[in-house]
């Protein structure tokens, strides 16, 4: 799937800015939760298919703007739905970190050696493929604002 985040332009300017990072992390949340795809109609949007797969109301996704990501079945199968959806995970419930790095490379200006080690440390097969991709969304969310190329 052709992945069209971040929207228009870029969304942040400098990584080391923790706010930004925020914003951008929420905007990333939000994005794919309201459907922000202009290329297909809303029967073929992969966040308007897993959104109304999987009950995440509005109220879901006003929960991810807080400095946490909630553990909620609810996010797990919209996180989950989302990943399949995207490519992120594969039908056996692999991760796929070449379109997870791909993704990545989109917000983190090309730096291929800090999204290395953000997929390193986010990426981690669970014990199920729900956990997996709720483990791997909640880990780019809660880190995303102090990911830097100092961070490791």
């Amino acid at each position: 799937l052709k992945n069209n985040w971040p929207p228009s332009g870029r969304v942040v300017d400098s990584l080391t800015n923790q706010e930004a990072m925020k914003q951008l992390v929420t905007l990333f949340t939000v994005a794919f939760a309201t459907g922000i795809r202009a290329d297909v109609g809303p029967e073929e949007n992969p966040a308007q298919v897993c959104k109304n797969e999987t009950n995440f109301t509005e109220k879901k996704s006003e929960e991810l703007n807080w400095d946490t990501y909630p553990d909620d079945p609810v996010i797990r199968e919209f996180t989950f739905c989302l990943s399949k959806k995207l490519g992120y995970i594969n039908t056996n419930g692999d991760l796929q970190n070449g379109a997870i790095k791909k993704m990545l490379l989109l917000d983190y200006e090309d730096d291929d050696d800090l999204v290395d080690k953000i997929i390193n440390k986010c990426s981690v097969q669970k014990k199920t493929p729900r956990e997996t991709t709720f483990e791997l969304y909640r880990c780019l969310y809660n880190g995303a604002y102090k990911y830097t190329k100092d961070s490791f």
